[in-house]
C-alpha cells in the first residue's frame, strides 16, 4: 500500500473514530451519571495498568499534552480516573466533571485540584482507595478520540493509614476493569526493569494470555544502565504481544521541578528516537505521538468489532427489564378504590384460575426437572396408598395363634362341631379397622399438597403485596382443610360400611366349602408331595443297602443271634410297657403307691392355645385364614377405588370450583382494597430503577443504532475533505513506508495484510471513510 492508501485508511480510521468512540462515551456517561442501575454494560475502553511510579501518570499527560494528574512520592492514583479524550476541529480545549455537570474548566490546575479534591471525598484524605471512578472529559486539538481508564498503580508494602491487603485490594480492582473482552490493556511497564517481572503484563496475562487486547507501553528507556537496551523488547521479542510494545520518554522529576512543558518534552523524546543509534530501527514505533495513533486505531477496531455484540446485549437486557417492569405492576397507592378493587378482582381471578390449571397439568410454567401440580397428588393415590394397601398381606399380618384363639373363644363353653363363622368376621373387623388410618392418612397428604400447591401457584407480583399475600394464603389454606372435614367424613363412612355388613355373597368371595376344598386338595398335595419324598429315600437307602460286603460265617451267624436277641427283649419290654400303661389308666398305676387323696392343677392366670394342633383344628385355621385373605383382599380393592374418588370430588374439586367464590367473599371488601393493594416499602424503589434502567437501554440502544445512520451522512463530507487533502498534497512516488510513523502496518513486527486486486480496489474507492472503514476491517 502506498502512500496514498496509508493516508486513505488513517483518514478512515479516524473519521470512524470521531463517529464510534463518541457514541460510546455518551453511553457510558448516560449510565454513569444514572447511578444504582440493574444493569451494568461493558463498554470498549482502554485500561492503563502499571506499577506505582512505573510512568502511568506521565504518559497519560504526555497524550493529552497538559499537566493534570496529581503527583507526589507515594500512591497518587486512589481511584479509577475514566478519562475522556475528544478532538476537537475548532481549537477548543476544556475539562468537563461528570459529577459536575454544565461546569467547564479551562485551566488544567483546576482539574488537578477537582481530581485531589473528589478523591478525598471518595476515598478519605489518607491513602486508602476506592473503586467508584471519576469520570472526565478532555476536549483539546492536541489529542485523538479515545477513551483511557487511569488506574491505581500495583503496590505491595501497605504505608500510612493502608489496609494490610492493599496490594490485594488494588488487583481486585484492576481485575474488574480488564476481566472483560471488550477492555484493551494498556501495560506500562519500565524499561529499566526486567521485563518477564513486570506486574503490568503479570495481570494481563491472566486475562488475556494469548495477548491479542494487550499493548505494551515501555517507559524511561533514557536511564537504563549503560550499555543495555530495550531494542529486543521493543521488537516483540522477549515477551511475545499481538499488539506489539511502543517506547516513550516522558519528563523526569526534575524537568517536571524546573517547571518543563510536555510540548518541549514532546520535541527532546523525539530528538532522543531519531538521534538515538540503538533505537533507530524502531524508532518508527516509538514516541508518544506513536502511542496516540496506535491507541485510537486499535479502540475503534475494538469497537467495530464487538459492536454487534453489544446491540445484542442491549436488546437482550431491554426485554430482560421490561417483563421485570411488567411482573412488578404499575399500580400505586394514590389510585381510587374503583381502581384497586378492579386490580384486586383481577389478580383474585387469574389466581384461582392459575391453580385450577396448575392442578389439571394445563400450566405451561410446570418444571421440566421434577413432578409438580396435580402429578404430585396422583402420586400420592398411586405409588403411596395403593401400594401401602397392596403390600398388606393378612397371611402375613394373621399368626396360626391369633387365628386358633379366635376359633376357641368364639366357641365358648359348648365348642363347634362345624366351621365356625363368628371368628372370620371377628377377624375381618379387625383388618378393616386397620386400614382407617392409612385412608384418611391419605386425604391429609393430599390436602397438604394442596396448600403447598397453592403456595407456588403465587405470582411473583404477590410477593409485592405483602397484606395481599398472607391473607391470600390465610384464606386459602382455611378454604381447602375446610373441605378435608366432609372428605375424612366420607372416608370414615365407607370404612364403617364395610364393617357394618360382611358380605359373604360377594361374586368374588372364596365361599366356606371352596376355602374347605381347597384347604384339603392342598394338604393332599402336601401328602403325595411327602409320600413321594419318602418313597423316594427308601429307595436311595435300599439301593445304598444291597452293595455287596464280605463278612465271615461266624461273624455273621453272631450278628444274626445278637440282632435276634435284641429284638426280643424290645418285644418283652414294649409288651410290658403296654400292659403297665393300660392297667394304670384304670387302676391308678402300680408305681404311685396308695393314696388316699386327688388333687386337681389349678388353671393358670393366662391361658393360651397349644403349641400343637390335631387335624380338626388346622384345618379349621387354614380355612379361616383363606376367608379372610379373600374378604380383606375385595375391601381393600374397593377402598383403593373409592377413597382417591372421594378425596377428588369432595376436596379437589370442590376447592378448584369454589376457590374464586370463596376468595372473593373474604377478600374483595371495599373497606381492605387499600390494605390488600398496598405495596411492600421496596417494591418503588425498585420498579424505579428498573423503569430507569429501561430508559437508558433505550438511549444506548437509539445511540448505537444511529451510528451506520452518521457513517453514511458522513461518509460524503469525508470524501470532499480528502480529496480536498490530496490535491494540496504533493506526494514523491520513491517515498517508502517508514517514513509514516504511526501506521499499524510500520510495526517491525506485525505484517501487512496482501494487497487486494486492481478490480476489488476499484470498487472499495467509494470515499476516504468508505475505503478507511474497508482497510479496518481487512486488518
Amino acid at each position: 500500500m502506498g502512500e496514498t492508501g496509508e493516508g486513505q485508511a488513517k483518514d478512515g480510521i479516524a473519521a470512524l473514530g470521531e463517529v464510534l468512540i463518541p457514541a460510546i462515551n455518551r453511553v457510558q456517561d448516560a449510565f454513569a451519571a444514572a447511578g444504582g442501575l440493574t444493569f451494568q454494560l461493558d463498554l470498549p475502553q482502554v485500561a492503563v495498568v502499571g506499577s506505582q511510579s512505573s510512568g502511568k501518570s506521565s504518559v497519560l499527560e504526555s497524550l493529552v499534552g497538559r499537566d493534570f494528574l496529581p503527583r507526589g512520592p507515594d500512591i497518587c492514583t486512589r481511584r479509577p480516573l475514566v478519562l475522556q479524550l475528544v478532538h476537537s476541529a475548532k481549537g477548543d480545549e476544556y475539562g468537563e466533571f461528570l459529577h459536575l455537570p454544565g461546569e467547564t474548566f479551562t485551566k488544567f490546575t483546576k482539574i488537578r485540584d477537582e481530581i485531589e479534591a473528589e478523591t478525598n471525598r471518595g476515598a478519605g484524605s489518607g491513602k486508602s482507595i476506592s473503586n467508584v471512578p471519576i469520570r472526565l472529559k478532555i476536549v483539546s486539538p492536541h489529542v485523538l478520540t479515545m477513551t483511557l481508564v487511569d488506574l491505581p498503580g500495583i503496590t505491595r508494602v501497605p504505608v500510612g493509614n493502608q489496609p494490610k491487603d492493599i496490594e490485594q485490594r488494588i488487583r481486585s480492582m484492576i481485575m474488574e476493569y480488564i476481566k472483560h473482552q471488550s477492555c484493551v490493556i494498556l501495560a506500562v511497564s519500565p524499561a529499566n526493569v526486567d521485563l518477564a517481572n513486570s506486574d503490568a503484563l503479570t495481570l494481563a496475562k491472566e486475562v488475556d494470555p494469548d495477548g491479542s487486547r494487550t499493548i505494551g507501553v515501555l517507559t524511561k528507556l533514557d536511564i537504563m544502565d549503560r550499555g543495555t537496551n530495550a531494542v529486543a523488547a521493543l521488537e516483540n521479542k522477549v515477551v511475545p504481544l499481538m499488539l506489539g510494545y511502543i517506547g516513550v520518554v516522558n519528563r523526569c522529576q526534575a524537568d517536571i521541578n524546573a517547571g518543563r512543558d510536555i510540548r518541549s518534552a514532546r520535541e527532546a523524546e523525539r530528538k532522543f528516537f531519531v538521534q538515538s543509534e540503538e533505537y533507530s530501527s524502531v524508532a518508527q514505533v516509538c514516541g508518544t505521538i506513536n502511542l496516540a495513533q496506535r491507541l485510537n486505531e486499535i479502540l475503534v477496531r475494538h469497537i467495530h468489532k464487538i459492536l454487534p455484540r453489544l446491540k445484542r446485549q442491549i436488546e437482550f437486557a431491554r426485554e430482560e427489564n421490561f417483563h421485570k417492569l411488567q411482573s412488578l405492576g404499575d399500580w400505586s397507592q394514590s389510585d381510587s378504590k374503583s381502581a384497586q378493587g378492579a386490580l384486586l378482582l383481577k389478580m383474585l381471578t387469574e389466581y384461582s384460575q392459575f391453580f385450577a390449571n396448575h392442578l389439571d397439568g394445563q400450566d405451561g410454567n410446570l418444571p421440566a426437572n421434577e413432578v409438580a401440580g396435580g402429578a404430585r397428588i396422583r402420586h400420592i393415590f398411586q405409588n403411596i396408598f395403593v401400594k401401602e394397601l397392596q403390600g398388606v398381606d393378612p397371611s402375613v399380618t394373621l399368626t396360626d395363634k391369633e387365628i386358633q384363639t379366635a376359633i376357641v373363644n368364639c366357641s365358648g363353653i359348648r365348642g363347634s362341631l362345624l366351621m365356625p363363622e363368628i371368628p372370620f368376621q371377628l377377624l375381618v373387623r379387625r383388618l378393616i379397622e386397620n386400614l382407617l388410618e392409612p385412608c384418611l392418612q391419605c386425604a391429609r397428604f393430599v390436602c397438604e399438597e394442596m396448600i403447598h400447591i397453592a403456595r407456588r401457584c403465587e405470582p411473583e407480583r404477590m410477593g409485592m403485596l405483602p397484606n395481599l399475600q398472607n391473607n391470600l394464603r390465610s384464606a386459602v389454606q382455611s378454604y381447602i382443610e375446610d373441605c378435608l372435614t366432609p372428605t375424612e367424613e366420607m372416608v370414615s363412612n365407607l370404612v364403617n360400611c364395610e364393617l357394618a355388613h360382611i358380605n359373604t355373597s360377594h361374586p368374588d368371595f372364596i365361599g366356606g366349602s371352596q376355602a374347605i376344598a381347597t384347604v384339603l386338595d392342598h394338604k393332599k398335595g402336601l401328602v403325595e408331595q411327602s409320600k413321594k419324598k419318602f418313597e423316594d429315600e427308601s429307595q436311595s437307602l435300599r439301593q445304598s443297602l444291597s452293595t455287596p460286603f464280605k463278612m465271615n460265617p461266624h461273624e455273621q451267624s453272631e450278628s444274626l443271634n445278637s440282632e435276634q436277641k435284641k429284638r426280643k427283649q424290645d418285644g418283652e419290654g414294649t409288651a410290658r410297657d403296654r400292659q403297665s400303661g393300660w392297667i394304670a389308666s384304670i387302676f391308678g398305676g402300680t408305681n404311685k403307691g396308695n393314696t388316699e387323696s386327688i388333687y386337681l392343677q389349678e388353671p393358670p392366670k393366662v391361658l393360651r392355645v397349644s403349641e400343637t394342633k390335631n387335624e380338626q383344628e388346622e384345618l379349621e385355621v387354614a380355612v379361616t385364614r383363606l376367608l379372610v385373605s379373600s374378604y380383606f383382599g375385595i375391601v381393600s380393592k374397593t377402598l383403593q377405588d373409592m377413597v382417591p374418588k372421594v378425596v377428588v370430588h369432595f376436596m379437589v374439586n370442590a376447592v378448584k370450583s369454589g376457590l374464586q367464590k370463596r376468595l372473593v367473599q373474604l377478600l374483595y371488601k371495599e373497606d381492605l382494597f387499600a390494605s390488600l393493594t398496598k405495596e411492600h416499602s421496596d417494591v418503588a424503589t425498585k420498579r424505579e430503577k428498573c423503569q430507569k434502567t429501561l430508559k437508558f437501554l433505550h438511549v444506548a440502544a437509539h445511540t448505537l443504532d444511529s451510528i451506520p445512520k452518521v457513517l453514511d451522512q458522513s461518509s460524503s463530507s469525508g470524501a470532499r475533505s480528502s480529496s480536498a487533502r490530496r490535491s494540496s498534497r504533493r506526494v514523491s512516488p520513491k517515498r517508502n513506508r517508514s517514513e509514516y510513523a504511526g501506521s499499524e502496518n510500520s510495526h517491525p513486527n506485525i505484517k501487512s495484510p496482501p494487497e487486494a486486486p486492481a478490480s476489488e480496489r476499484r470498487k472499495s474507492s467509494s470515499g476516504p471513510l468508505g475505503r478507511g472503514l474497508a482497510s479496518v476491517i481487512g486488518r
